[in-house]
């Protein structure tokens, strides 16, 4: 990996960050889709809102992301490395991760959405499109690297990313017929769909009951028209 003015990551730094973009993989099935839950939940955070200490960690979490994913080392077929230099403004920090969020979530909504979505739109560019498993790419940047690698993983576990069918949490599935992101999630939306589903149903029974008392007000009144009509 090249790095720009001799700069040298922290190596403990880098193991941890690895460490945490993997810390799923019991659950999830791998460190591969680890990494891919861990890049969905990182698109729907906003930097703007972490504390510095995260914002410091979810950096280096960013930089291990853009080299291999966390994945020990593994080769995803860079073209030329890295080359890199952190910002070292807070608010520098912020932006950066940022755009790295908004670019990514914007292109997993779309690929939710027509199967198909091709980012960064000012960098190096790749495709990723459902049911094809691979993505080339170019590019020495952090953000082109972190493109890289999100397309690599997205394209290869695209198939298990929905959006839960209770919210709008988009999601790393662990099996076919999984429709909500948590168990809570579950409950409350059964819980909402009962409710308005009783509605409904009172909504109708009162409409009913309007329409039969509206019947026999109308048959009464032609029945006392008929016992009281003025003979001819």
């Amino acid at each position: 990996m090249e790095r720009l003015d001799g700069y040298v990551p922290d190596p403990r730094e880098f193991a941890a960050a690895a460490g945490r973009l993997t810390a799923t993989a019991g659950e999830d099935g791998g460190t591969e889709p680890a990494a891919v839950a861990w890049v969905l939940a990182f698109a729907q955070a906003d930097a703007f809102n972490f504390p510095p200490s995260v914002v410091d960690t979810t950096l280096w979490e960013a930089l291990r992301f853009s080299t291999d994913g966390g994945q020990g080392g593994a080769d995803y077929g860079q073209t030329g490395g890295l080359a890199f230099r952190p910002p070292a403004a807070l608010e520098e920090k912020r932006i950066m991760l940022r755009t790295l969020q908004d670019v990514l979530l914007e292109a997993v909504a779309k690929y939710l959405s027509v199967g198909v979505a091709s980012f960064p739109k000012d960098d190096a560019g790749f495709t990723i499109a459902r049911g094809y498993r691979s993505v080339l790419f170019s590019g020495r940047s952090l953000a082109a690297g972190f493109y890289y690698m999100a397309g690599q993983l997205l394209a290869r576990y695209g198939h298990r990313v929905k959006r839960c069918e209770g919210c709008a949490t988009i999601m790393l599935t662990g099996r076919k017929d999984q429709r909500f992101h948590s168990k809570t999630c579950q409950i409350g939306t059964f819980v909402r769909k009962m409710r308005a589903k009783e509605k409904t149903e009172r909504l109708a029974e009162a409409q009913r009951k309007r329409a039969k008392a509206k019947n026999r007000k109308k048959a009464l009144a032609i029945k006392k028209g008929g016992e009281h009509g003025t003979k001819r």
